[in-house]
């Protein structure tokens, strides 16, 4: 019997091909059938077009022109008076007022910098400090211990084994009471505490102990394990020290050259019983950084035919081991050699490459493509890398500190002492180090000949297992000439995650909408095991001891180990003054690399099932990845790395005009800045980034004639119980011990109401945030309905006194309830206002709807940003989508702005905004619009969305609002009608904005096979099913959509950016190209029939995509435009006007109203605005779309 295939409707069996044929042939008439049924069908509907009258569309200009301006005031009218706009201006503007807006010159900025680059060094000295008196304390420790005995017994030895620890007493409960006395025997019970200050309440700690980690593959009983064990527990005391000194110490470590790690606070080491705990200190870059120099390495690999099979599996592992130690500061190459030696990689021959990630995994990558060949020349591969270091050399390229090449092989016909003699006796400049790869190996004499007498090390990899204990060991012997000097050498780490971080779960569900960051405000409510992101400061320890014994290294050049400790990248970005750098101001820090220590954009997680996982490349982000200069792509050559990495040091700042994207790479804005820099103690560079012209701008607050902190205080607590108030997450105070801690009201009434209050906090930011406190008390009168002339903008548009106060209400009480009922009229749930000193004040009017952390970050919040860009491009009121498809809300946010239009300096000092149902909003919209206004005689009005089409888009092109219920709010407007937003183009009403997203995250389809041999005992399984969907495909497609579709065939290309490739490299081929027929869309869930041959896998890429922006510029001079589409649709006459486009002025708002049958576009209009994946592959680029 063969095994049972399905077909369509038809089964058989695998050996009856009969029946594969018959079900194929069914499938083709099924297609035929379907065809003919669409031609008759289309024949019907050319008939049924041709005896209908067509309607004429004429779109009566006045009544348009009426009705936008009806809808404008409907809107504003709403959006002003019921969140009470403009009483923040009115209150600041008053003579009397103490609120002023002062010029920030460049000289304030570089003041401003300076000195929170003086505490950024303060707290990073701290740490050094510590490290240094660590570094001391284990020499001292490793001369007073002495030589190691011969022998030392395991029980003689007290220590805590982070491995075989337990933290509760219930981690036994579960095992059965026969074998608990024996798991007692092995393990230790840890008393342990949850110490906030180290930023995670779900870690537990032990503050009185230090913890031993052993790696998988080191035997923690050896002498040498347990020797170093020993001395090392001297170190707990100065740990604990330490830590009395600076409570705001993270971590402290030793990590000893024999592989074992100290670590205080003492843990239980973070275990996935599922996975095999690999973690080895002794690979980690912050100690292969400060363990030896900057060094270059050249790697010649044997790829000879006696490499075959497992051995140069080996030697594959190797090579990608001995790449995971090298660092930033490193430069290498690979040469592969048999007959003749090669590059591995061609676009580096003869040259050394960065070690940065990109070149690390590239060149990983095409180790594992090698395939063993011919016979091995090794003579030809070393006067080819003795050669490559003399010509780096004469260049001055590369590092120029230690040299090395370093031969994988699994043998060696003679010793080359004419190879060493011409080119690296008698300086022996050049260290040689040999890995001999395989077990059964004849004679290694030669192999480690070569080691010994070039200053190297030989070493025998037998197996797999073998590599990373042996590989790590020539890291030793470069830390040689920093021992002999008892070298101070020290060094500052790139941005990582802690382990204990890594291996736990960053659990987001109570910050749904959060970014996928871990910024200082996320910190406060995330759930996750560790310090998050660090930077780590570490120094070497070297051997003090003046003799040894036979089995022990000579102490002069013995390095024992290196200590260190990290600091959090959200304690420095806490130092920030967010206040002062104001809205859409930020602050970022680069390494003299280039690479991102904290940036707004740095997205080192992406979000997936509730957690935030690792971004693959996470710490090798480039400042030319985050700052996207308008007509720049990201090279070396960006024209802001040039300026921050090589400039003196910030004396003067530089402007650039940078693409800035928000809401999800949705929307893209052109932003023109200010940069200013600083070296923060030769660690990395401070910069502060301002928006130009409000961004020059500063609000400063008079202390005259105020009442007190503390009486200014007891006006928040005046606030009604339906209201509520809540203090920017960004603002910070410092408590007894120096840790900055959130401000919250209790730190805040702890600050003003005593003399000696154990909080420091900035007292400018203080008086600026209770002012805001006492003046946004007014707003409380308009939203309870108790203020029937609430002045500011609300004079202008008061539709709450048509509503309300026109009626016959003689009773406060009547009116208050009738200005209440107009919230739950309109669907608003929300309204607001923020500060910008950080102070938000707000009103819910539904049950157990509060105001989420997407709001209450003031200045950085979304809503603020975007209030503050339209201001400042002339759009008072921004209105855009919010929410969940399924929950979908308007915000509505407008800039209160001292100075406005007074011909004085200006700036913004608050926001008020409003949240209301989307769908309200729609049937707002429909109200206004569906009616001919005045006298006037309408032909089509917005109720007649069969010839019209009515669309509110706002200026990033996105519908807010249309007659049509199938279009979705929040959709691309070009999507629905291409022939109008191609119009919207011509007239320069947008502009489009090409960006790309470095950091982005894709999905790669793997194959779902239990194995390769699936595919070869069964291939027609695959090949039937290939063939079945793509029959089914098009039978499923021409009985849908008709033949007349093939008929306007039109092809899509997508659009990728210029190549970032080498031109000496290779060249750029075109990109993949995908087919669509008429208007039909594919959605992925049409492929999965196919694609159930596939798992996906998320993995990091680069993708770019296309956005539009409103020429504000355009809009205020036109306001409003009609044209006439032709000979397409209901569009038959030149003589009628088939479409108006009106801006309802002050807003970001468009109203098109456009004939519903005037579809004339081609394949050059269709707009795609999902991204695409940009996939560098050597010699070829290829744009995919997603």
């Amino acid at each position: 019997m063969g095994v049972r295939r399905s077909c369509g409707f038809c089964h058989f069996t695998a050996p009856q091909r009969i029946m594969e044929v018959l079900c194929m042939g069914l499938l083709v008439v099924m297609v035929i059938v379907a065809l003919v049924t669409g031609v008759n069908s289309q024949a019907e509907d050319l008939m049924d077009v041709a005896m209908d009258e067509r309607k004429e569309l004429d779109i009566n200009l006045a009544a348009a022109n009426e009705t936008a301006y009806k809808l404008q005031n409907s809107l504003l009218g709403l959006a002003t008076t019921l969140t009470g706009a403009g009483i923040m201006e009115e209150v600041y503007e008053k003579s009397n007022s103490p609120m002023s807006v002062r010029t920030q010159s460049s000289q304030d900025v570089a003041n401003l910098i300076a000195d929170v680059r003086n505490k950024m060094q303060t707290m990073l000295e701290e740490k050094e400090k510590a490290v240094q008196e660590l570094k001391r304390a284990a020499e001292d420790a490793m001369k007073q211990y002495g030589h190691y005995k011969e022998n030392i017994d395991y029980e003689d030895v007290n220590y805590y084994n982070a491995k075989k620890v337990v933290i509760t007493n219930s981690e036994f409960e579960s095992t059965e009471n026969e074998v608990r006395p024996k798991i007692k025997g092995t393990i230790d019970y840890l008393q342990t505490d949850k110490t906030w200050h180290f930023g995670s309440e779900n870690l537990n700690l032990n503050t009185n102990f230090s913890t031993v980690h052993v790696p998988t593959n080191i035997y923690d009983k050896s002498n040498r394990i347990l020797h170093g064990v020993s001395w090392t527990e001297n170190l707990t005391e100065q740990f604990r020290n330490n830590s009395l000194q600076s409570p705001t110490l993270g971590w402290q470590y030793f990590c000893s050259s024999d592989g074992f790690f100290r670590i205080y606070p003492g843990m239980q080491w973070p275990r996935d019983p599922e996975k095999v705990d690999v973690f080895d200190c002794r690979m980690q870059k912050w100690y292969i950084q400060a363990a030896s120099t900057p060094k270059n390495i050249i790697i010649l690999l044997d790829t000879s035919g006696s490499m075959t099979g497992k051995r140069f599996t080996i030697a594959q592992t190797t090579v990608s081991t001995i790449l995971d130690t090298l660092s930033d500061e490193d430069y290498f190459n690979i040469i592969k050699y048999s007959k003749e030696p090669e590059y591995v990689d061609t676009c580096f021959n003869d040259t050394m490459m960065p070690a940065n990630v990109d070149n690390i995994r590239r060149i990983q990558d095409k180790i594992m493509e090698i395939k063993p060949e011919s016979t091995a020349d090794l003579r030809k591969a070393l006067l080819l890398a003795f050669r490559l270091f003399k010509e780096e050399e004469m260049l001055g390229g590369g590092s120029i500190c230690n040299k090395a090449i370093m031969i994988i092989t699994d043998g060696a016909p003679e010793n080359y002492v004419d190879v060493y003699n011409r080119s690296n006796w008698p300086e022996k400049a050049t260290r040689i180090f040999t890995y001999l790869i395989g077990k059964e190996v004849s004679d290694d004499r030669k192999v480690q000949w070569m080691a010994c007498v070039n200053k190297g090390e030989f070493t025998h990899i037998s197996t797999k297992a073998d590599v990373q204990e042996n590989v790590q060991q020539y890291i030793k012997v470069l830390s040689r000439p920093l021992a002999q000097n008892k070298s101070d050498h020290h060094v500052w780490s790139a941005v990582y995650l802690d382990y204990p971080t890594s291996q736990s779960d960053i659990i987001t569900a109570p910050m749904s909408y959060m970014s996928n960051h871990i910024d200082a405000a996320y910190e406060e409510m995330a759930k996750f095991e560790g310090l998050g992101l660090v930077i780590s400061f570490a120094m070497p320890v070297f051997d003090p001891r003046t003799n040894k014994t036979v089995d022990e290294e000579n102490p002069e050049k013995n390095l024992l180990g290196v200590v260190g400790t990290d600091v959090r990248i959200n304690d420095i970005v806490k130092v920030i003054p967010n206040y002062q750098l104001g809205v859409n101001g930020y602050a970022f820090a680069v390494t003299n690399h280039g690479y991102i220590l904290f940036h707004p954009d740095f997205r080192p997680f992406y979000t997936t099932g509730g957690k935030l996982e690792l971004r693959p490349k996470y710490n090798s982000v480039d400042l030319s990845e985050v700052e996207l200069p308008h007509g720049h792509t990201a090279t070396r050559e960006h024209p802001l790395r040039q300026y921050l990495l090589t400039a003196l040091e910030g004396g003067h700042n530089t402007t650039q005009t940078v693409l800035t994207h928000f809401d999800g790479l949705r929307r893209v804005k052109l932003q023109k800045n200010r940069y200013q820099f600083i070296a923060v103690a030769e660690t990395f560079r401070l910069v502060f980034v301002l928006p130009d012209n409000y961004g020059n701008k500063m609000l400063k607050v008079d202390d005259r004639n105020l009442p007190s902190l503390e009486k200014a205080f007891m006006k928040i607590g005046q606030t009604p119980a339906a209201s509520g108030t809540k203090i920017a997450p960004w603002i910070y105070c410092r408590d007894g011990e120096g840790r900055l801690v959130q401000m919250d009201e209790a730190v805040l009434h702890d600050f003003v109401s005593s003399a000696n209050s154990q909080y420091k906090c900035e007292h400018d930011l203080v008086r600026h945030l209770l002012l805001d406190a006492e003046e946004t008390l007014k707003y409380d009168q308009i939203w309870n309905g108790t203020s029937f002339n609430p002045g500011g903008r609300g004079q202008i548009y008061n539709i709450v006194k048509d509503q309300c106060l026109s009626k016959q209400m003689d009773l406060p009480f009547s009116q208050s309830k009738c200005i209440q009922e107009m919230y739950t009229k309109y669907g608003i749930d929300l309204v607001w206002i923020g500060t910008a000193s950080g102070f938000t004040r707000y009103r819910s009017f539904v049950q157990y709807v509060d105001l989420d952390n997407r709001y209450t970050a003031s200045i950085h919040s979304l809503y603020y940003r975007r209030a503050v860009y339209g201001w400042d491009e002339g759009l008072d009121y921004v209105f855009y989508m919010d929410g969940l498809r399924d929950n979908q809300q308007v915000v509505m946010a407008t800039a209160e702005v001292i100075g406005r239009g007074k011909g004085k300096l200006s700036a913004p000092v608050a926001v008020s905004a409003l949240r209301m149902k989307h769908k309200n909003f729609v049937d707002l919209f429909n109200k206004v619009t569906a009616d001919c206004p005045g006298k006037h005689k309408c032909k089509v009005t917005c109720k007649d969305n069969d010839v019209l089409n009515c669309y509110l888009i706002d200026n990033n092109g996105y519908i807010m609002a249309s007659n049509n219920n199938e279009t979705g709010g929040g959709e691309f407007f070009g999507k629905h009608d291409p022939t109008m937003m191609k119009e919207l183009l011509k007239h320069h009403y947008f502009f489009e904005l090409n960006v790309t997203d470095y950091q982005a995250m894709c999905t790669s389809q793997v194959s779902n096979q239990d194995s390769s041999s699936s595919f070869i005992i069964t291939p027609f399984r695959f090949i039937f099913q290939v063939l079945f969907w793509l029959f089914a495909e098009i039978g499923f497609f021409v009985a849908e959509w008709s033949i007349r579709s093939w008929f306007f065939l039109r092809s899509v290309t997508s659009q990728g950016p210029e190549a970032d490739i080498d031109p000496e490299c290779g060249k750029e081929y075109p990109p993949t190209v995908r087919f669509f027929l008429c208007n039909v869309v594919i959605y992925e869930s049409d492929y999965r029939s196919f694609n159930s041959l596939f798992t996906f896998n998320n993995h990091a890429c680069v993708k770019t995509a296309t956005r539009f922006s409103l020429n504000t510029t355009t809009v205020k001079v036109k306001k409003r435009f009609n044209g006439s589409l032709t000979d397409c649709g209901q569009c038959i006459s030149s003589q009628t006007m088939s479409y108006t486009v009106h801006w309802l002025q002050n807003t970001n708002l468009l109203l098109i109203m456009a004939a519903a049958d005037c579809q004339c576009h081609t394949a050059n209009d269709t707009f795609l605005t999902s991204t695409h994946e940009v996939q560098y592959i050597f010699f070829m680029v290829q744009t995919m779309i997603e």
